[in-house]
């Protein structure tokens, strides 16, 4: 069974699993939707646009997001 959910449907504040599928493959990372905005997608959009040499291939300016996953707990001790 998969934990896999809309990504329409996640919680604002706290950080998940995202995942997408591109002409590249397969991705998954971690990010939060911080007022509406996935925070680690927007702050990688930006530093492309500050550093990269013209005509560099970046990450999407729309944010790829299909889906999210909760975290699992953190193992103890």
């Amino acid at each position: 069974m998969s934990d896999w959910k809309p990504i329409d449907t996640a919680p604002e504040y706290v950080t998940v699993l995202v995942s997408w599928t591109d002409d590249d493959g397969y991705h998954v990372m971690f990010d939060a939707l911080l007022d509406g905005v996935w925070n680690d997608h927007e702050e990688g959009v930006e530093h492309f646009h500050c550093v990269a040499p013209a005509g560099s291939k970046g990450p999407p300016t729309e944010c790829p997001y299909t889906h999210w996953m909760p975290l699992p707990e953190q193992p103890r001790k």
